[in-house]
């Protein structure tokens, strides 16, 4: 912890308004707690003082109950947090190509398989799993809908 005049550092401001101040080489170790916890992130210019905390002086204030201190003035110079926040409307667009693609290969008869689903949509870098889910999703509605899905072998399906 260093009480010296710095000129940037990261803000962390928590959901109840309280300001955490600590080095922009924090940013990867912070990035899980803002995601998690709502806390905004951005890169700021300080204009006096403040208490810049290290990770292991970050951890226990931001677990500990609300202080209250003189807010110091600074100037916001990016938002950090925001970049971080997946777009719920593009994330449901998004998912609609996918299953969208997956219902069309199952339907013209071809092998679905999961593998090149994850090659095809890369660029939305989602997990495997995630994938899966999309797979599983029209395999459903599929059955549903009184077609018959066969599993060729692992992550691999077709309508038989």
């Amino acid at each position: 912890m260093s009480k010296t005049k710095i000129y940037q550092c990261l803000m962390i401001e928590t959901k109840d308004k309280q300001q955490f101040f600590t080095h922009q080489k924090n940013y990867d170790h912070i990035m899980e707690f803002s995601k998690m916890t709502g806390a905004e992130i951005s890169v700021v210019k300080v204009k006096e003082a403040v208490e810049v905390l290290g990770l292991t002086k970050l951890a226990p204030a931001l677990c500990s109950t609300p202080r209250i201190l003189k807010k110091p003035d600074f100037e916001i110079i990016e938002y950090k947090s925001n970049q971080a926040k997946k777009n719920r409307p593009k994330m449901l667009k998004n998912a609609k190509k996918i299953k969208k693609f997956i219902r069309e290969t199952l339907i013209s008869g071809d092998i679905v398989r999961l593998v090149n689903v994850a090659k095809k949509f890369q660029q939305y870098k989602l997990t495997l799993a995630c994938f899966c889910n999309h797979l599983k999703t029209v395999r459903d509605e599929l059955v549903k809908e009184g077609k018959h899905v066969i599993k060729l072998g692992h992550g691999e399906y077709k309508i038989g």
